[in-house]
């Protein structure tokens, strides 16, 4: 039942959707009457959809090898050599 309730606070999982979510909308995200999940955490979970936006992004510009290279950087050094502005 909660997944449910999660899937429809959290607009089916759409990280486009996700990814626009404003202040009053983050902070609305409530079960009867308290925060789904902290403030804190709810902050990731909208950055995490923005930056899986630009995954996705990157994986149409990019051939597999080097969106692949791209995370492997992210992940262990902070970054990506592959960047695009």
């Amino acid at each position: 039942m909660l997944y449910f309730i999660v899937r429809k606070l959290f607009d089916q999982f759409d990280p486009s959707s996700i990814a626009q979510f404003t202040e009053k909308k983050l902070l609305s995200l409530k079960v009867n009457g308290n925060l789904l999940l902290s403030e804190p955490k709810l902050r990731a979970i909208v950055e995490n959809a923005k930056q899986m936006l630009k995954v996705i992004k990157l994986s149409i510009q990019q051939p597999p090898s080097i969106v692949a290279n791209c995370l492997w950087e992210a992940e262990f050094s902070g970054g990506c050599k592959h960047r695009q502005a």
